[in-house]
């Protein structure tokens, strides 16, 4: 297990969803982008570093 951090949102948001790009087993290089957090105002890739 990885734990990875995003940017901070802006306060007026509060909640996202995560939208997987990468599944479970999956290879995965630097800098590759693994899911995005998806709220009503901004998405923002995660990505491995």
């Amino acid at each position: 297990m990885k734990v990875v951090e995003v940017p901070p949102f802006a306060e007026s948001i509060t909640e996202g969803d995560i939208r997987w790009i990468k599944a479970v087993g999956d290879s995965v290089r630097e800098d590759e982008a693994v899911a995005e957090v998806e709220t009503d105002k901004v998405g923002v890739f995660v990505r491995i570093v």
